[in-house]
């Protein structure tokens, strides 16, 4: 006989082997303690103030988030010491980090060491970046100089760029965009040539226009028809 068996005759207390009920948890502190998911799924909203404005910081109802890599691009107000932001401005004040225009751009650089700015040798699979960032300045030194110190690098830059774009108003089907134009102004007629040169508009003598036979231009086409 197991413990739990009751015998014959054995009556039970009261309260023994009494299921008790369960008390009701209260969940309000749990609530309180819960991560603020729900918070966050509701922030759908980028924060326009956001970056470097938002006074709001983490109580902010709109998203703050998207911005990790802006510190991949250079604050434009370092280069000339004016940002005002210092270590909270959300771009890179690293210039080192970024090569320098003129070093890489023209070739020389009148800072020389003294440059705030990269005189690494760029790798080939930057070079298409330097290319895009400092498209502006390339295109100046390009017809400026002739060439740039990118070489052939800035030259497959131009002609892919060229390759995707598209023509406003594409030609008709048939027709050759490198072909003579449709349109070839005629010689001028006797009357004309004649009032050019008495207006002295046309000097040299040696021009000379085509004669027309003008009464052959004039006499009526015969037409002549078989009769069966």
């Amino acid at each position: 006989m197991s413990g739990n068996d009751i015998e014959d005759g054995e009556v039970l207390e009261e309260g023994e082997n009494e299921v008790k009920p369960v008390k009701p948890v209260d969940l309000t502190y749990q609530r309180m303690k819960r991560p603020r998911l729900e918070e966050t799924k509701t922030k759908r909203a980028r924060c326009k103030y956001w970056p470097g404005s938002c006074h709001k910081a983490q109580d902010c109802p709109y998203l703050h988030e998207g911005y990790q890599n802006l510190k991949d691009d250079l604050c434009k107000y370092i280069s000339n010491d004016t940002c005002l932001k210092g270590d909270s401005c959300v771009f890179s004040h690293d210039t080192k980090r970024f090569p320098c225009k003129y070093f890489h751009g023209v070739g020389l650089c009148n800072s020389g060491d003294n440059c705030k700015f990269s005189h690494i040798r760029l790798t080939p699979n930057f070079i298409p970046k330097f290319i895009r960032d400092n498209e502006s300045f390339l295109q100046t030194v390009q017809q400026t100089r002739g060439y740039t110190n990118l070489g052939e690098y800035y030259m497959n830059y131009l002609r892919e760029k060229m390759q995707t774009v598209q023509p406003l108003l594409p030609l008709p089907i048939g027709i050759n965009p490198y072909a003579q134009p449709l349109w070839i102004p005629k010689p001028p007629s006797p009357d004309m040539s004649s009032r050019l040169h008495a207006s002295g508009i046309i000097k040299n003598r040696s021009i000379t226009v085509p004669k027309v036979d003008m009464a052959r231009l004039r006499r009526p086409t015969q037409h002549t028809s078989s009769r069966n």
